[in-house]
């Protein structure tokens, strides 16, 4: 594993001069591109601001790189890891084609617009607000991420799980092609609109009172959801089972 730090950084970006030092068999530069070939660690960069131009074809993991901003440009085709990247705004223009993991990356907003092509973990990313017109070809968890509220024109080809998501109101608009988990997603409230073409569990929604204005193709599960008023079993292609409603 090469670990890269500050040396390596200059004026917020990568210095092609520094890394190039390091060969041409860890790093190939061609003009503007830089492209890592083996496993790298970004390890408490405080001055790296932007990927832009980089490509990653192996592991690569960032922790404590508290001045990144951006991902713009970059292009990920193995394993990525964020840990307490906590400037880290948006994913915009980042393309990921493996499995990605952030965690208490604390300034994250959006994700809007980001197509992941592997599976994807969201681990209390506290101001997630919105994927809307994110494409996930993969797994997505999305662990305690207090904020999140929208997945307006979502879509979701691998299985979703969201557990503890305290401000998930709705999911109107998503579009949900495999698995769905809802873990004590205690405010949501409708999924009118939202297409499930698999199976889907509801466990714990408190505030649940509505499902009539979805469609379900594959079974449901609704347990402990107590506000859960009457269910149009027209609606439903798949078994339906309610359990323990108090």
């Amino acid at each position: 594993m090469i670990q890269i730090t500050d040396k390596y950084i200059k004026n917020g970006q990568l210095d092609k001069e520094a890394l190039a030092r390091l060969g041409a068999d860890v790093v190939e530069i061609e003009d503007d591109k830089i492209t890592f070939k083996g496993v790298v660690a970004f390890y408490k960069c405080n001055a790296l601001a932007s990927l832009a131009g980089a490509k990653f074809n192996d592991y690569v993991e960032f922790s404590w790189c508290y001045s990144l901003t951006s991902l713009a440009g970059a292009t990920f085709k193995g394993v990525v890891g964020f840990s307490y990247c906590e400037s880290l705004t948006s994913l915009e223009g980042a393309t990921f084609n493996d499995y990605v993991k952030f965690r208490d990356c604390d300034s994250l907003v959006s994700a809007d617009g980001t197509t992941f092509n592997g599976k994807v973990e969201f681990f209390r990313c506290n101001s997630l607000t919105s994927v809307s017109g994110a494409t996930f070809n993969g797994d997505v968890y999305f662990y305690e991420c207090e904020s999140l509220t929208s997945l307006a024109g979502a879509t979701f080809n691998g299985g979703v799980y969201f557990s503890h998501c305290p401000s998930l109101k709705t999911v109107t608009g998503a579009t949900f092609n495999g698995y769905v988990e809802f873990n004590w997603c205690r405010s949501l409230i409708s999924v009118s609109g939202a297409v499930f073409k698999g199976k889907v569990n509801f466990n714990g929604c408190d505030s649940l009172s509505s499902v009539n204005e979805a469609a379900f193709n594959g079974d449901v599960e609704f347990y402990k959801c107590k506000s859960l008023a009457s269910l149009d079993l027209g609606l439903f292609k798949g078994n339906v089972r309610v359990t323990n409603r108090s």
